[in-house]
């Protein structure tokens, strides 16, 4: 059998429309790769392997028929993350609530991708609720640090090579940093793009659907085939996709701004170490290095973050956690107290300093390409906890596009990154800015982890 895993979502969809390979040969390397890892990694919540085949015999037959009007990503394989839900296939939220739940409609992101012909395979795990608990699924870096959370199974996934892509959710942290931590690309696009509507919420004004893959380069096609207003999710913005999806041209050198406030102060020696050798990658290659700061607080920042999702979040769960407490894990059931403990004038101001930083920053960063910062203060951290989401969630509040690429390993041979962020709706810009990084960059850490 031919190993599959290292190719892209671009890759696998040329060799299945011209019939080099059938979708039947990707889906068993695919499930080879399960077959190889679950057991020690624990990614999948719920997985179908004879309806995988089946469903991927189906798309080689319809191929076959009607080779002109097959979906972009016809035969694709992919996981998603366990509050999406998904028709006929049970959605159990890493909780003991939701048990046994078996939606009867999928999501609208699911059925986007499965429009334009992917194949979900099963569903991947989720920390409960999407919350701060940690999940079962391991670090296949390293099994006593965290795989961060709460897109965990997601994340570790497409780094072993289980999925090209898979889907996730980021309310503070949780693509981004499970994405650092376990070696592959994480984007969150601009609140609104992608809608939400199917996903069990965290944080409604928060919550943003997110995309891991192994290349920068399958982002623009995923995120043509998810994004597009949806009435059915409240947060959902109408704008052309002309808009979001504008490239940069980096025929010229980018100007790149770099935050080094809050940022390089709380990272620590080995993070600061990778992220002055990928800047210094990038002068050389002739982008215009420049600093900039701020005049807020990140502290208040982060305080006002963690506000909207415990309110948000004891809005969400107040009905079951007051017939079923117990019923709740450590970490989320203190989030939900607390957020019923808090005022609703303390949840007005968290609403407008958001709006206030939100402006103060799109200020900022028009001079740049991009900004730049560390993707997290360290590597992976012990499995007590899901890890530090303080440098995504400042983006996760004022809704900004953000991605992480592999930028190299620390001395225990743990994955590190480089967070790329762009303003509002400069999606497609972004996903430039991280391919052109991650061609200088070089670092396939795939490559190094089947090493």
């Amino acid at each position: 059998m031919i190993d599959f895993s290292s190719y892209s979502v671009l890759e696998i969809t040329q060799a299945i429309r011209s019939k080099k390979n059938t979708t039947r040969d990707f889906m068993e390397a695919f499930l080879s790769r399960i077959d190889q890892w679950e057991s020690k990694l624990n990614v999948w919540a719920n997985i179908d392997k004879e309806n995988a085949l089946l469903n991927a015999d189906k798309a080689h037959k319809k191929l076959l028929k009607h080779a002109n009007s097959v979906g972009v990503l016809h035969g694709v394989p992919f996981g998603v993350k366990d509050i999406f839900f998904t028709k006929g296939i049970p959605t159990e939220c890493g909780s003991k609530i939701f048990k046994g739940f078996i939606p009867d409609y999928d999501s609208e992101a699911v059925a986007r991708l499965e429009r334009a012909g992917a194949i979900n395979i099963g569903k991947t795990v989720t920390t409960e609720f999407a919350g701060f608990d940690p999940s079962k699924t391991l670090n296949p870096w390293n099994i006593n640090h965290t795989p961060g959370g709460s897109s965990s199974g997601s994340a570790v996934g497409v780094s072993v090579g289980m999925v090209p892509f898979s889907l996730g959710s980021q309310t503070g942290g949780s693509v981004l940093r499970p994405a650092a931590y376990n070696g592959v690309v994480g984007f969150k696009p601009t609140y609104g793009l992608i809608s939400r509507y199917g996903v069990m919420p965290l944080a409604w004004s928060l919550d943003t659907v997110g995309i891991f893959s192994k290349y920068s380069k399958d982002l623009p096609l995923l995120l043509d085939v998810l994004a597009g207003y949806d009435s059915r999710d409240k947060g959902s913005v109408k704008i052309s996709s002309k808009k979001y999806m504008l490239k940069k041209d980096f025929n010229i050198p980018p100007k790149i701004g770099v935050l080094r406030t809050h940022f390089f102060e709380k990272a620590n020696a080995e993070v600061m170490k990778n992220m002055n050798l990928s800047i210094d990658c990038f002068s050389q290659a002739g982008a215009e290095i420049i600093d900039f700061t701020v005049d807020f607080s990140y502290e208040d920042v982060l305080q006002m973050h963690k506000i909207l999702m415990f309110v948000e979040g004891a809005s969400v769960h107040q009905k079951n956690y007051k017939k079923r407490p117990d019923d709740f894990g450590e970490k989320i059931s203190e989030s939900i107290e607390i957020g019923l403990m808090t005022s609703a004038v303390a949840y007005v101001q968290a609403q407008k300093f958001r709006r206030l930083v939100r402006d103060k920053l799109v200020e900022k960063m028009k001079p740049f390409d991009f900004v730049i910062t560390p993707s997290t203060p360290t590597a992976a951290t012990d499995f007590s906890t899901t890890g530090d989401s303080s440098f995504q969630s400042p983006w996760s509040y004022v809704g900004f596009p953000t991605i992480t690429i592999p930028s190299g390993l620390d001395r225990n041979r743990l994955p590190l990154g480089i967070q790329i962020i762009g303003v509002p709706f400069s999606d497609g810009a972004v996903i430039s800015s991280a391919i052109w990084c991650e061609n200088l960059l070089g670092k396939n850490l795939f490559l190094e982890f089947e090493k």
